[in-house]
């Protein structure tokens, strides 16, 4: 009595289509998200500074640099800006000090945006005068003010290393310049041009190193292994919440889709084998009326479907030609799949009653498997009717 070799052979076939195991989506708040991004990105610092002490003709000393949540300090440089004034006369203009403020990840419409602001305390640019090489002696105000700087960048989450990476989308450096002197506002020209000049400068240089250093490998990989604990502890009660309190491990990301306030994360796992992963497609008498000569076999054809590659045992149970009573066939066998899939195999129970009589019963099949969580589940088919007649009966009747 075995269903082994035929349900083995046949599921065989569908196997490698689902060797990669389940599917299950769940939603995260884009807020969860941020605020994981926020506390990776929270240490990170920007200096724009390429002031120095007077060197010949010139006051460059590059010192800017970002610090980002991989611990690395990255120089980076900001030109010398220069406008001449008069034939004689030329304005030298560098960033002092300028550092961030704040830095924080926040929910923007289909992605996340990440801010960087910068302080506004005095004039955070240095203007110097040059009058045919030597610093010019008249006393004017040629420094800039900086307000409202500020640096954003547009990120969209994406799974790295079953964890939450991120791709780097817009980035955009704004801020108001002014120089606060008599001279800009007859000459208003000329400032425009050396305020332009500079804040075309700034965003350039920013917005390709911000972008170049958010792309570096390293650094996305430190931030997804940096937010990996909390991810995976946020998504880790949803899965035992849609498998009734049990976890299938390992799991990992796959997707991350945005879906509004939510982001639609989906994850591969080994299939969940619960008690609706078995199904008896069919369970009838090969032959429903049959004289026979007993004891012999009533046989069976049973399809059975499952969805995974499961294993457990199998039986039939009867109504006893003597007793009247439903009996467990004493021949149980063991059945298994490889896949999800379908498979069809012809089983028996023993008969074996007094000779010349027609005798009517009823027979069911059942199954049994262990769930993943442990749990034992039991299957039974409706009950079938045949009817057989003994021509001649060797042996004891027994129930």
């Amino acid at each position: 009595m075995n269903i082994l070799t035929r349900l083995t052979a046949l599921t065989l076939m569908t196997a490698a289509l689902h060797a990669s195991g389940a599917e299950t989506t769940l939603s995260l708040p884009k807020t969860l998200v941020a605020n994981v991004l926020n506390q990776s990105f929270s240490k990170t610092e920007v200096l724009i500074d390429n002031y120095g002490a007077k060197h010949g003709n010139s006051w460059l000393e590059q010192n800017s640099y970002i610090r980002l949540p991989d611990g690395e300090t990255r120089h980076f440089n900001i030109a010398e800006q220069v406008t001449r004034i008069t034939k004689w006369r030329q304005w030298k203009h560098y960033v002092d000090d300028l550092r961030s403020q704040s830095v924080s990840v926040t929910a923007q419409g289909q992605g996340l945006r990440f801010l960087i602001t910068f302080e506004s305390q005095g004039e955070e640019i240095k203007g110097k005068c040059l009058r045919n090489g030597k610093e010019c002696k008249l006393k004017m105000e040629r420094d800039i003010h900086v307000d409202n700087a500020r640096l954003s960048v547009d990120i969209q989450p994406v799974p790295l290393n079953n964890s939450v990476g991120f791709l780097v989308g817009d980035v955009d450096f704004s801020a108001s310049l002014k120089i606060p002197n008599k001279l800009c506002q007859a000459v208003k020209k000329i400032c425009d041009k050396i305020e332009g000049k500079i804040y075309k400068e700034l965003k350039s240089q920013l917005e390709k190193t911000v972008r170049n250093e958010l792309m570096r490998d390293k650094l996305r990989k430190q931030v997804a292994a940096n937010i990996r604990p909390q991810i995976q502890a946020s998504l880790s009660p949803l899965l035992k919440l849609r498998f009734g309190g049990y976890e299938p491990k390992p799991w990992e990301i796959i997707a991350i889709r945005d879906n509004g306030s939510q982001y639609q994360v989906t994850i591969r796992h080994p299939e969940v084998i619960d008690a609706g992963s078995v199904r008896i497609k069919q369970f009838k008498v090969k032959v429903p009326k049959q004289v026979m000569s007993c004891p012999a076999n009533v046989e069976y054809v049973a399809t059975i479907e499952t969805d995974a590659a499961i294993s457990g045992s199998a039986w039939v149970e009867y109504l006893h030609p003597a007793s009247g009573k439903m009996v467990r066939d004493p021949g149980d066998f063991k059945w298994s799949t490889q896949g999800k899939g379908t498979a069809t195999s012809v089983i028996y129970s023993k008969w074996i009653a007094p000779k010349g009589v027609w005798k009517t019963s009823e027979a069911r099949l059942a199954l049994s498997w262990k769930g993943s969580n442990g749990q034992t589940h039991t299957l039974k088919s409706p009950l079938v009717t045949f009817q057989r007649k003994c021509s001649k009966t060797a042996g004891q009747i027994t129930f």
